[in-house]
């Protein structure tokens, strides 16, 4: 290939990376490690509590000295964010708009909403003579409350207070531990002010979220300055601050391990080759490998997650091992060797490195779970099109033979007398082997692993203490467990939501919860609201009875004729959920509905889970209803994916053992290519155990790149170990290779993210014992010079 040819086709391969990479959304999405396939009802239902209307609302808080201009602040607030195009409402109040809507949806049905119980014979009993007195009792005891002359208003035509019930639950369900002062919602010890509002993105669309979070600041810095009393603060809950604050988190590792990275091995090989064409030669396939991962991330997934993306700026420590070989052979060789000859005598040791490194990856993408399956994706295409480069894009711009410096003639010679006497004195191979062995031994005998997705990803304490304060000030409910009821419709899905509602109040009289917040306090389903209109229109005494038992509580009978007449022009239609939801009061109805998978759901928050078993088996009896814990079922989820990662792991390692016996086709020779892999990731992981380290999911991944290195420094040392003129550069190339590596994922090992953190160390612990451990292979198992 010319020089011209792999320019144009570099040029080609670098924009499409470039264009794929600017257009590609960086995800931190909480979902993508949600494992797919095992119990596909639960995984949807987390999915979906992921990115349902609670985790798109953030909850605003207002304190001050003097709570009314705390109040005056929230309404300033709230005003402006009304007119933000990217809030999809807001919430600060009661407002006209809402009692408008409370008045026209509720009362013109209050009859729906006489009685919620699921036996008939209790609703027929609720209309008896005795129960309609205890009515009649009630109305007396409302009319003497200061409310009395509503109360007073309404009673001729509901004497069952049917109306007033409903307004009292909903009531409950719009303020929880709030409270309305002036017309804005307060928190009941009057010291905060609460606003909520929310968006239609995903709290993990970080584009979005950032620029609402940068509005916000804005906003709020215009309130600040209409009010100068310079006591005002605003405080914050909701899942797109933690995303933007874990997303920027990870960017900073992209950066840093990117950039120094780079200048390290940039310095390195500047001071070995003394030639800045080499150096960025080197870096060719690096940039080559990593575009055509980025298109095909765009191109497959429309979109990349942060952990890949860190994982792919820690790649570089690997692709560019292919170029370094290739140009360490080339400076290394006899006078008059061209590039393609000296490509030629690499080709082998590379090409098989490079399948080995991809086998070993492409085995997570048979894994349930995303992130895996892209990190597999990313790394095989990476890798296979870095050798792609190295093979035709880097020869053409190789320069003839350079002579050695003094630094690469140096680092060479010491390489090699290491070799030499590893060769001479074979207790030194034995005595790494014993000390790999009692490593792995005793580090794996004491592991423990920790499933907590929760653990994956270290937030901001003073972000996560913040969140929780403002939490608790509005509500005691538990975000993370819950009841769902499910059906194929929404009305199915309400109706099992009206048994689980009758089935937790039993929990809460048992002590198994200590409340619980349901969509029930707002809209019964159509089959109980048609009930009670019947059982209400159907009982031809009932309009006598009750005559007569509000006449002997001392109430005048012909008060409450227009209840008969009331109850013949009562609409039979009964409320709906997209009534309420294209109603005002959508955004308290919005939060308890999801969809799950192609089924609908409601949710029921719970506060102070006692008896979680207990509260599971009452559950469990109602046909579509589900206890569900998060926190439990993402454990519980990735201990199976860690046991199916792990046998994909060594289906893995079986096809990269298959692939080196087929090179050598001698059983010694692919041991000793395959071993000091094998014995590095199985000491990795002893010692990371060994220094009181729970093993997850990430070290699984590492355990895959351990192997797949530690197998190419295996083969590049069998390729050669015949000749000593290609043996003396290969001890380099692999020690250079090395070092990238451990520069790449040590730096990654410095992270924030617990995830790449431990990712990093393993990886990097990991290429020091493959590389000590590659030549013990062949001295003790081959023929060497």
């Amino acid at each position: 290939m010319t020089k011209t040819a792999s320019l144009l086709i570099a040029i080609a391969i670098l924009a499409l990376g470039a264009g794929a990479a600017i257009h590609m959304e960086v995800s931190t999405d909480i979902r993508h490690f949600l494992p797919e396939g095992a119990e596909p009802e639960l995984t949807d239902i987390s999915s979906a509590l992921a990115d349902s209307p609670q985790t798109k609302t953030m909850i605003l808080s207002i304190g001050a000295r003097e709570l009314g201009s705390a109040l005056a602040a929230a309404q300033s607030l709230a005003d402006r964010l009304r007119r933000e195009p990217d809030i999809a409402w807001v919430r600060s109040g009661s407002g006209p708009d809402m009692e408008a809507a409370i008045r026209d949806l509720y009362y013109a049905h209050r009859f729906h909403f006489l009685n919620d119980t699921a036996s008939a014979a209790d609703l027929t009993a609720s209309l008896s003579e005795s129960s309609l007195r205890q009515a009649a009792q009630r109305l007396r005891a409302q009319l003497a409350l200061p409310t009395g002359t509503l109360v007073r208003s309404m009673a001729p035509s509901d004497p069952l207070l049917t109306f007033p019930a409903q307004l009292d639950r909903l009531r409950r369900a719009r303020l929880g531990r709030l409270q309305l002062i002036d017309d804005q919602l307060a928190t009941d010890d009057q010291r905060y002010a609460i606003v909520f509002a929310a968006t239609d993105a995903s709290p993990f669309a970080g584009a979005t979220q950032a620029r609402v979070q940068e509005r916000l600041s804005q906003l709020w810095r215009i309130v600040l300055d209409s009010h100068p009393q310079g006591d005002l603060v605003l405080e914050q809950a909701g899942a797109h601050r933690l995303s933007i604050a874990s997303e920027r988190s990870i960017r900073a590792d992209i950066s840093r391990v990117s950039i120094l990275s780079t200048i390290a091995i940039v310095a390195v090989y500047l001071l070995l080759f003394r030639s800045v064409r080499q150096v960025v030669l080197a870096f060719v396939p690096v940039l080559i490998g990593t575009a055509a991962a980025f298109v095909a991330c765009w191109a497959v997934l429309d979109r990349i997650h942060g952990i890949t993306l860190a994982f792919g700026a820690a790649l570089i420590g690997v692709c560019v091992d292919y170029t370094v070989h290739l140009i360490n052979h080339h400076w290394s060789s006899a006078e008059g060797i061209t590039p393609l000859q000296s490509l030629r005598a690499v080709r082998g040791a590379l090409l098989l490195g490079a399948i080995t490194t991809a086998a070993g990856f492409g085995a997570l993408a048979f894994t349930s779970l995303p992130s895996t399956q892209e990190i597999a994706l990313f790394s095989v295409v990476g890798v296979l099109a870095a050798l792609l480069g190295t093979f035709f894009l880097v020869p053409p711009w190789l320069t003839g033979r350079r002579p050695s410096n003094a630094w690469h003639r140096h680092a060479t010679e010491a390489l090699w007398r290491g070799w030499l006497m590893m060769r001479r004195r074979a207790s030194v191979s034995w005595g790494l082997w014993i000390a790999t062995v009692i490593i792995a031994a005793v580090g794996l005998s004491r592991v423990q692993w920790n499933d907590d997705l929760r653990s994956f990803n270290r937030l901001d304490p003073v972000l996560l203490a913040e969140d929780a304060r403002v939490r608790a000030r509005v509500s005691p409910m538990e975000t993370s467990r819950v009841v769902v009821a499910i059906g194929p419709s929404e009305e199915a899905a309400l109706e099992r939501n009206d048994a689980v509602s009758s089935v937790l109040e039993a929990a809460r009289a048992a002590g198994e919860i200590e409340g619980f917040s349901s969509v029930h306090a707002l809209l019964w389903s159509s089959k109980v609201q048609r009930r009670n209109l019947d059982a209400l229109r159907n009982d031809s005494g009932l309009v006598d009875r009750l005559g007569r038992a509000f006449q002997a509580e001392g109430f005048v009978p012909d008060a409450f004729s227009p209840f008969a007449a009331a109850l013949a022009t009562h609409p039979s239609s009964p409320l709906r959920f997209d009534d309420v939801a294209s109603s005002p009061l959508g955004d308290l109805v919005q939060p308890f509905r999801i969809q799950v998978g192609d089924r609908i759901g409601f949710l029921t928050f719970l506060q102070g889970v006692r008896q979680p078993s207990a509260l599971a088996a009452r559950v469990r009896a109602i046909k579509g209803a589900v206890y569900f814990d998060q926190v439990d079922f993402l454990s519980s989820a990735y201990r199976r994916f860690r046991s199916e990662a792990l046998v994909l792991t060594a289906v893995g390692l079986l096809a990269v053992w298959l692939i080196v016996w087929l090179r050598y086709r001698a059983f010694r020779l692919a041991l000793a290519a395959f071993l000091p892999a094998l014995g590095a990731a199985a000491a990795t992981l002893g010692l990371v155990s060994l220094l009181g380290w729970p093993l997850s999911l990430f070290h699984v991944v590492s355990l895959l790149l351990v192997l797949s290195m530690g197998v190419d420094y295996g083969v590049f040392v069998v390729e050669h170990h015949t000749s000593t003129e290609a043996l003396r550069p290969t001890l380099l190339g692999m020690t250079l290779a090395c070092f990238t590596t451990i520069v790449s994922f040590g730096l990654l090992a410095m992270s924030s993210n617990p995830a790449l953190q431990s990712f990093g160390f393993s990886v990097a612990v990991g290429a020091v014992l493959a590389l000590v451990l590659a030549p013990t292979g062949v001295l003790l198992l081959g023929k060497s010079t």
